[in-house]
């Protein structure tokens, strides 16, 4: 089990959180585009998860929340990112 430290909140009630949290992972542009050609090979979530290491869920999301009528598009993705002009 973790260092767990206490912090106080606003409210005077004491919360806790785990020193050891695991960061958040970002995909690379080139494990987008690796998604993209695992699931055009029909490969399952949870291999391309095992083969980028990264938890299935993360996997899912990213297929979920970048998916349009014509399947994962990873350029799009890349495009959406992208600040624009001002």
């Amino acid at each position: 089990m973790g260092i767990v430290s206490s912090i106080q909140p606003a409210k005077g009630r004491p919360c806790t959180t785990r020193s050891n949290a695991k960061t958040l992972h970002q995909l690379s542009q080139a494990e987008q585009y690796q998604i993209s050609a695992l699931l055009q090979i029909q490969q399952t979530q949870t291999i391309i998860a095992q083969i980028l290491g990264v938890h299935k869920t993360m996997i899912g999301r990213e297929v979920q929340q970048n998916q349009g009528r014509r399947g994962y598009r990873p350029h799009q993705v890349q495009l959406a990112c992208q600040p624009g002009p001002y």
